[in-house]
């Protein structure tokens, strides 16, 4: 029996819940830094420790929703999302936050079950859309919890953040308890197989290859915008608290209620002529940063174009790899996520690396060279994309 659509949307409300607590450090990236004494050379070093847990939990768990009731899975990952929180909010050191933002990372697959448990459970005419639905709801987090960071930051301390957000995980966990139905779709291959497997999907499906390398750069975009903005915006040139960076967070919710649009638009527009447009997209975001980063009209426009460029790609390239085999969707999207995740990483990484060598100047240009780059690449054969 397929999803009912409130069921779709409750679905998206728990993926916003779930989502939001893999961005709350970005706007408060440097408060967190100067607390437990992390070098500002090495400040994006705690995101990359977020998305290196991703990577780590859609490479590893993700194959586990192939062998087990997602229903079950997501609560129990849910509640160890809920004990990382609690760790990173009691953290007196760096290593125990590290800890904790590892796990957090780690229990991100949720967000990407949940896709892949209402791919099962609708006709395929319906799942563009439902993907947009659900990655609304992922976009919606991502706002949330950048907005709330910064207002919850600057009242009660960056440390009540993930105290928030703990609560908050716990009663999405009780919430998809009551909304998702037992499911009774098994792989026949075992977990260990499974993994072994993933390295082949490159060789049977070329189309893989494009989409990890094509996502990885405008996702990598779309985290590193706001780790550099994190530094960027409570220095000498803007000066802002943690509430204004709360106020410019608003604007992440900018490609939200466009993403049910974007689904569609996969469903109907071949996929190299979208990708192309959202990375060129990418690139003028990354352009406005660099040549008005040290004015708002360049913040927003950077804000705005990253953000519904990583958002279009992020979707478009999720509905091609949905039309896959269904046995195989689980182990594509692992090689998928873990991959953007492994790039959003390195990409922060790098940007605050270079935002403290080079200056803002030097990490915007260095990330316009990537879009770039990106943009002219072929995304995706029509005929593997359709």
């Amino acid at each position: 029996m397929p999803l009912k659509r409130h069921e779709v949307l409750l679905l998206a409300f728990a993926t916003a819940i779930c989502a939001a607590n893999t961005y709350y450090c970005q706007p408060i990236l440097a408060d967190i830094a100067r607390d437990l004494r992390i070098a500002p050379a090495v400040t994006g070093s705690i995101v990359t420790t977020v998305q290196l847990g991703a990577a780590l939990g859609m490479l590893l768990l993700l194959p586990l929703a192939d062998l087990f009731d997602p229903r079950r899975l997501v609560a129990s990952v849910l509640a160890l999302d809920a004990l990382g929180l609690l760790l990173m909010s009691r953290a007196g050191t760096a290593l125990p936050f590290r800890l904790g933002a590892l796990t957090v990372g780690l229990c991100g697959i949720v967000t990407y079950v949940l896709p892949l448990y209402a791919s099962r459970h609708l006709p395929a005419s319906a799942r563009g859309h439902a993907t947009g639905l659900l990655a609304m709801g992922l976009l919606l987090g991502a706002g949330f919890a950048r907005v709330e960071a910064g207002y919850i930051g600057n009242l009660l301390g960056w440390r009540a953040v993930f105290l928030i957000a703990a609560v908050l995980t716990g009663g999405a966990a009780m919430l998809l308890l009551g909304v998702m139905r037992p499911d009774g779709t098994r792989s026949k291959l075992p977990y260990a197989p499974q993994l072994a497997s993933l390295p082949r999907l490159f060789a049977t499906h070329p189309i893989l290859w494009r989409a990890t390398l094509l996502q990885a750069i405008a996702f990598g975009s779309f985290t590193s915008i706001w780790v550099v903005l994190g530094v960027h915006l409570r220095g000498p040139a803007f000066g802002l608290d943690l509430a204004g960076i709360g106020n410019l967070a608003l604007l992440g919710f900018v490609p939200a209620p466009l993403a049910p649009w974007i689904g569609r638009l996969g469903d109907r527009i071949d996929a190299t002529v979208l990708l192309r447009m959202w990375l060129g997209l990418i690139a003028v975001g990354w352009a406005a940063a660099l040549l008005c980063g040290d004015c708002y009209v360049g913040i927003v426009a950077a804000i705005i174009a990253i953000g519904l460029g990583g958002t279009g790609s992020d979707i478009n390239l999720r509905t091609v790899l949905y039309r896959l085999e269904p046995e195989l969707r689980v182990r594509v999207n692992a090689v998928y996520l873990s991959t953007k995740f492994v790039a959003a990483g390195a990409m922060s990484l790098a940007m605050t690396a270079l935002l403290a060598t080079l200056g803002w100047q030097g990490a915007c240009a260095a990330a316009l060279a990537t879009a770039l780059l990106g943009s002219v690449l072929r995304a995706i054969p029509q005929a593997s994309a359709r």
